[in-house]
Formats: structure tokens, sequence, C-alpha cells
């Protein structure tokens, strides 16, 4: 088990798509089910190849990785 220290920002949004998903008539979806479903979709995305973790020094490289796995 980890503790997860976020900005406002970011701790902000999570709770907007928790409470997005319910307002658009699902389950609240709270941020640690959140967090747990993007931890396994980037252990896939890892282990199939889909990122490149190699040279990466900082945050801002490993979210330009994944921006470019996403094609974003």
């Amino acid at each position: 088990m980890i503790n997860v220290t976020l900005t406002l920002e970011l701790d902000e949004f999570l709770q907007f798509v928790g409470n997005e998903s319910r307002r658009l008539g699902g389950y609240h979806l709270p941020k640690t089910m959140i967090l747990r479903s993007l931890t396994r979709l980037l252990k896939e995305m890892v282990d199939s190849g889909k990122v490149d973790l190699s040279g990466v020094f900082s945050e801002e490289d490993f979210l330009a990785r994944l921006r470019k796995s996403f094609g974003l």
C-alpha cells in the first residue's frame, strides 16, 4: 500500500471524475478505484511494450512517453 501526494488540482479532478460518473447514471467512482484502474492500465501498457521507459529522468519525461503511447 502507498500514500500518494497530489496537487489540489489533480485531487479535485479525481473527485470530479467520480462525481461525473454518478451524474451520468453510473456509480460514484472513489478516487482509489480510479487510481487503481489507471495503474492497471499502465501495467498493461508497460507489459505490452507500448510505453518506452528507457531514459526517463523526470515526471515530465514520463508524461511525454505516456502521451506518445496514447497518440496525444
